[in-house]
């Protein structure tokens, strides 16, 4: 193999090797943000389903006020004296 061929399978390698440098920072560089991402995310929908838990017991507490009364019969020790 002449020199000049070694020479340009070096200059090669080395090109690769920088692109796959700079994939892999691409990358590590994306995935950081995603996660960042992805945890803003999970903070806002663990809020969130705070906030409609208060308001699902908020709700039930307001039927629970709104619902008709119904009186219980009284039973004996329970009655009124005529």
């Amino acid at each position: 193999m002449a020199e000049s061929e070694l020479d340009l399978a070096a200059e090669k390698f080395e090109e690769s090797k920088e692109l796959a440098e700079t994939a892999m920072i691409n990358l590590l560089e994306n995935e950081v943000c995603f996660c960042s991402m992805l945890r803003i995310f999970l903070q806002w929908f663990s809020e969130m389903v705070s906030v409609a838990e208060r308001r699902s017991d908020e709700n039930r507490c307001l039927q629970a006020y709104l619902k008709p009364r119904t009186h219980a019969p009284e039973t004996g020790a329970m009655k009124s004296a005529p």
